[in-house]
């Protein structure tokens, strides 16, 4: 079996398309157009010389455009937290009294019983029962303030 030019830069195109899979930056994806390009310009029988220019000129036009629109729109979008990096901005609830000299007592959040530190010096810290803002997470120290601060 014989393969032509044009399969083979398809075939050469379908590998990069899936080895970029594999690798980040839309590189790969990249040459994958060029050797797409390559491939059209072979069923219009260029010779090798043209088919190696227009995957060139398809690839460095790819990299122009193509790659920062689509490292744009896949890497751009928001992260989600997930773990204790998800509790920051939540609602707690104080279930034991703050230290007044160490500041430190305890709140509540989706029913787990954290140690917090009181971090707002402006409010005197809420009793129990009451909601409060969590600013940070350090190890399984709740950094809190107050709900209007």
């Amino acid at each position: 079996m014989v393969w032509s030019n044009a399969e083979i830069w398809l075939l050469a195109a379908l590998l990069l398309g899936m080895a970029e899979v594999f690798v980040a930056g839309f590189v790969l994806a990249c040459l994958a157009v060029g050797a797409v390009a390559a491939a059209s310009s072979a069923w219009m029988e260029f010779d090798f010389v043209g088919q190696i220019l227009t995957a060139s000129f398809a690839s460095i036009l790819s990299f122009i455009f193509l790659r920062p629109f689509a490292k744009r729109w896949f890497f751009s979008r928001r992260e989600v937290k997930t773990g204790v990096d998800a509790l920051v901005g939540r609602t707690a609830y104080v279930t034991q009294a703050f230290d007044e000299q160490s500041r430190h007592g305890r709140c509540k959040i989706d029913g787990d019983d954290w140690l917090a530190v009181w971090s707002d010096a402006n409010h005197l810290p809420p009793a129990p029962g009451a909601a409060v803002r969590v600013e940070s997470v350090e190890s399984n120290t709740l950094t809190v303030k107050s709900l209007n601060s």
